[in-house]
């Protein structure tokens, strides 16, 4: 296996001033492989690739490896498949879990751990450094022959620099590159077919497909009430509402953040008065229900779906994908201003984030959490047939599995009302499905050399189930074995051989089919009856007959009002966690299963006494054995 030295190339080791270098001056750096883009699914390309004997550098835009993994979320956030997964991704998970923590916290530890996991294999990094154009790809043909990088500091409170502070200050050639940034820009500026919004329902026959799913406000939408001739406020989108039909507006952003009550660091002050003609919708919001949630629900850590409006400004995700850095630099900074301005209008007096989770930027989140950028259309665009477990895939390379999740997309003015549109939390895959080799390459005459592990080929409606931090180091793990059997055979990534490349993952316990087995109806606590599509559709899954897990007939068997049973003890511990110690004041006939009766009658019980806690668990000490002194 090769080894490099760990270099981390800084500004003033490179001698930066302001200004352009000549083309003919620029240092070159060469490698087997370059990945774009530090995020965790980037570190698990350069490991992937390191470990198969490849030199590796690696590009990150921003100030620290590891994206929104390290930025607001966990690796193991949102893993509902970790018995699926295997190889350098299950070791990052592992990593992270043995972190600690709940979803939110340790997170500068996190970058710690990834940035320890590049110096331990050798990676060479460069941080800050990112393209800016078209022009700094240079490619020949269909093949790109090397970047040249741009040295862009990172701004106060993390925001992105507008423009870079010196231009081609280095250019990296690589046989292979990867790009695993949440942008997609190596993967637009090589020229690849790519897409932002929502396709339209008929575009790939997805039901879950188009604009859909309106939920409605008691808030008038217009300039001056009741008058559509006035124009709508600022926040509410003029994009025609055609059910089904394409819209180019995209899941909702917003940063991951830490509130807490006491102590913690003090967010920086706005710095100026509130943009009350902005901020209109919130104002009259405000106005009317007070603080109904439904309405305006701040402080939130995440995103509250179900508010008209909560940890961002509605919609202006639109321009940040395909928008340059200046663009981006803008849109960051209104998100930014969004936390500090919904803390003025709600009232609080002084907003706290939790201390030392990002000590170097005033404990702020500096990652935006762009839940999607752009999508490649490359060789195989996954579907939500492909989620429905209603294809063939031949050329797996890992498994993916979360529900369709979408962030409400934008607001609009409707039947005069606001209205959120787009937002569906549903899951239609009956256990982790498969991701296609070809889905990370690009149209092979577009590009042959490079691989897409984070914007890869997908419609909205796929990617919004994807989009996982724990699908992105499986992909990024794929695309390094790719990479390096791509130098390694002098083949580009289309004409490798697939079969060798799973072969290679397999052996390194990469789990490319479900077999079947688990995922049952109490896999997760949060899927409800409602959100279950095969349940909902059948007639969707009639093309290939889906395996399902055998908790799902029972489930279906049980008429009960809960309509829950539990087979076992076992199966009530792994479902229940800490409330494990009811199972024997519940299971009433002590036959070791809880019917669906007797938790209907537990269920009774608990209304009749509210102390019902303490009543069990003083029963529970008194069955216990005791134990004489000796």
């Amino acid at each position: 296996m090769k080894k490099l030295l760990l270099i981390v190339l800084v500004p003033a080791a490179l001698g930066l001033g302001v200004g352009n270098a000549k083309a003919e001056d620029v240092k070159i750096h060469e490698a087997d492989v370059c990945v774009y883009g530090g995020t965790a699914s980037g570190i698990a390309a350069g490991l992937a690739a390191v470990k198969r004997g490849k030199s590796v550098i690696m590009i990150e835009p921003f100030r620290h490896l590891g994206g929104i993994a390290g930025g607001g979320i966990r690796i193991k956030q949102d893993c509902l498949y970790y018995d699926d997964i295997g190889g350098i991704a299950r070791e990052l998970h592992d990593a992270d879990m043995a972190l600690g923590g709940s979803s939110h916290m340790n997170q500068w530890k996190i970058r710690l751990m990834l940035k320890k996991k590049c110096g331990d294999a050798g990676i060479k990094y460069f941080t800050e450094h990112r393209l800016d154009s078209p022009d700094d790809v240079v490619k020949n043909g269909t093949t790109i022959e090397k970047i040249y990088l741009n040295y862009a500091p990172v701004m106060d409170e993390g925001v992105p620099a507008p423009k870079p502070e010196k231009k081609k200050v280095f250019a990296v050639k690589a046989k292979v590159f990867i790009d695993a940034s949440y942008e997609g820009d190596l993967m637009a500026f090589a020229k690849c077919d790519s897409i932002t919004g929502r396709e339209a329902r008929s575009k790939y026959n997805e039901s879950l497909g188009g604009q859909r799913g309106l939920k409605y406000f008691d808030v008038d939408p217009y300039v001056i009430p009741g008058d559509p001739k006035s124009g709508v406020l600022p926040m509410i989108t003029t994009e025609p509402y055609k059910p089904g039909e394409a819209s180019k507006y995209m899941i909702a952003y917003n940063f991951r953040l830490q509130w807490v009550g006491k102590g913690g660091t003090p967010i920086k002050p706005l710095g100026r008065e509130v943009d009350k003609k902005k901020y209109a919708l919130a104002i009259r919001a405000l106005e009317k229900h007070g603080k109904n949630r439904r309405y305006v629900h701040w402080p939130h850590n995440n995103y509250a779906r179900a508010s008209m409006i909560s940890s961002g400004p509605p919609s202006r995700q639109l321009e940040y994908p395909d928008g340059g850095w200046a663009t981006r630099s803008k849109i960051w900074r209104e998100w930014i201003d969004h936390v500090k301005t919904m803390s003025i209008l709600v009232g609080l007096k002084e907003p706290r984030l939790r201390a030392g989770e990002y000590p170097d930027n005033n404990d702020f989140p500096d990652q935006l959490y762009t839940r999607m950028g752009r999508r490649m259309i490359g060789e195989y665009v996954m579907t939500q047939q492909d989620l429905m477990h209603q294809t063939v895939i031949k050329d797996s390379i890992g498994l993916a599995y979360y529900a369709v999740d979408i962030y409400p997309p934008r607001l609009i003015a409707h039947d005069g009302k606001v209205a959120s549109e787009g937002e569906v939390f549903m899951r239609v895959s009956p256990g982790p499905y498969q991701i296609p080799y070809r889905a990370l390459t690009p149209k092979k005459d577009k590009c042959d050399n490079l691989l897409v592990s984070v914007c890869m080929s997908a419609s909205h409606v796929a990617m919004a189930s994807i989009r996982m931090e724990s699908s992105y180091v499986v992909m990024g793990e794929a695309a390094g074995v790719a990479a390096a059997h791509a130098v390694k055979s002098g083949k580009n990534v289309h004409d490798v051989d697939v079969a060798a490349i799973q072969a290679d993952m397999k052996k390194a316990g990469v789990v490319i089919e479900w077999n079947g087995k688990g995922y049952g109806p109490r896999s997760k606590k949060t899927w409800s009856a409602k959100a279950i599509w095969w349940q909902l559709h059948p007639e969707e899954y009639k093309k290939i007959p889906i395996r399902l897990d055998p908790g799902w007939t029972k489930e279906k068997a049980s008429t009960s009002k809960t309509g829950r049973s539990w087979a076992s003890q076992e199966e009530w511990n792994r479902d229940k966690g800490a409330w494990k110690w009811l199972f024997p004041h519940i299971d009433t006939n002590n036959d070791g299963k809880i019917s669906a009766e007797e938790y209907q009658a537990f269920q009774e019980y608990k209304k009749k006494d509210p102390k019902w806690q303490t009543t069990l668990r003083a029963k529970s000490q008194e069955t216990q054995p005791t134990t004489e002194k000796k």
